[in-house]
């Protein structure tokens, strides 16, 4: 882990930095760490929840709330059960972003990137990116190539690019 400076990323894994993992579970109180070595909303087990709560491992949620403050943060009461979502009131958890009723990641969602319901263009031939707040094109898909280096037409070709001079 003390190769990881980012502390966004502090856990390492396989020579990779993670925000966590199942086996180093780092997450805030009220989140457990997924497969995909993200911090998620809800419970795995009773130490993913705050006090007063219990971990409902089926449903993988906190439960026993009364109202919104009582669930973590980036969670509501729904049913006496502690669910993903946020309010005014109840803000979501440090990272993230309330649009409309859910949590959303700005830095890194294609679908809200740098503010709620802020859709990246699709680039054709090549994944959509949002990297920091900020669409960006991303790798060529399959055998498509970025000849021109336009993002407006992504990647325009199957062919090979000709040789740059200098390059």
């Amino acid at each position: 882990n003390a190769d990881c400076l980012d502390p966004d990323n502090p856990v390492c894994d396989e020579g990779d930095c993670w925000p966590c993992t199942p086996a180093a579970d780092i997450c805030d109180v009220g989140q457990y760490c997924t497969e995909d070595n993200e911090c998620a909303v809800g419970c795995l087990d009773i130490d993913d929840c705050p006090d007063d709560l219990v971990c409902d491992e089926d449903n993988m949620t906190c439960t026993g709330c009364v109202e919104d403050q009582d669930c973590p943060l980036g969670s509501v009461c729904e049913a006496g059960d502690c669910v993903p979502g946020c309010t005014e009131d109840q803000p979501c958890q440090d990272g993230f972003s309330c649009c409309g009723d859910v949590c959303e990641n700005l830095a890194d969602d294609p679908n809200n990137c740098g503010m709620c319901d802020n859709v990246c263009p699709d680039f054709p031939n090549a994944e959509d990116l949002c990297t920091d707040g900020t669409c960006e094109m991303g790798p060529c898909e399959g055998n498509w190539n970025d000849c021109n280096g336009d993002p407006v037409d992504g990647c325009e070709t199957q062919a090979q690019c000709a040789c740059v001079p200098g390059e």
